[in-house]
């Protein structure tokens, strides 16, 4: 008879251990994860840039199998907050394949803002948008050359989060559809001499 109630125990226990853990996990989970955005680099702002040459890549694929996506780019500068905010460039269509990728670098980001691609001479931040019907993959290549120090380079990858955005009559934003998903990526060209 004494097993039979060292048995009773045990299962007691082992229940109310399950009991536990399947409260804490209900009264702890808020729901289903949601993907947060990825963290974009810290570029603008009210303080100058350390002495280096800095450079942006951003990376767009069409991971479709069949469709080909027509992106439309935008660039805008970020200058402080004590200055005055300026309008976005116009928008620049480009065709992307399925299974293609394109880049838009430093050069490409100054053709969005003037009209002309060219190397940046001063440098330059703010954010390049990119808007697809589809879905892309998108990726920010941040680097950094610092000549006076050892490891002279730095790098860093970043994967950027879509949205949705709803645009509003089509003939008024480059003949886009209504609803598009939208990547912004932060960037940073060009040489700053004096931190």
């Amino acid at each position: 008879m004494a097993r039979v109630g060292n048995r009773k125990a045990i299962a007691t226990a082992v229940a109310l251990g399950f009991v536990a853990v399947f409260l804490t996990l209900v009264f702890t989970h808020a729901g289903r994860a949601k993907p947060r955005p990825a963290p974009q680099p810290t570029l603008a702002g009210d303080y100058a840039f350390a002495p280096a040459i800095y450079f942006t890549s951003i990376n767009i694929h069409n991971p479709s199998l069949t469709d080909t996506l027509t992106l439309y780019k935008r660039a805008v500068l970020a200058p402080p907050e004590s200055g005055e905010p300026i309008a976005p460039s116009s928008f620049k269509t480009y065709s992307l394949g399925p299974g293609r990728a394109v880049e838009v670098d430093c050069t490409d980001i100054v053709g969005l803002l003037t009209g002309t691609p060219a190397a940046p001479t001063v440098i330059i931040d703010g954010f390049v948008s990119v808007f697809a019907v589809g879905p892309l993959d998108v990726k920010g290549v941040y680097s950094s050359y610092y000549p006076a120090t050892p490891v002279g380079l730095t790098l860093k990858t970043l994967t950027i989060e879509p949205r949705i955005e709803f645009v509003g009559a089509p003939a008024t934003l480059a003949n886009m559809p209504y609803r598009v998903l939208e990547y912004s990526a932060k960037f940073a060209c060009g040489t700053s001499a004096a931190g």
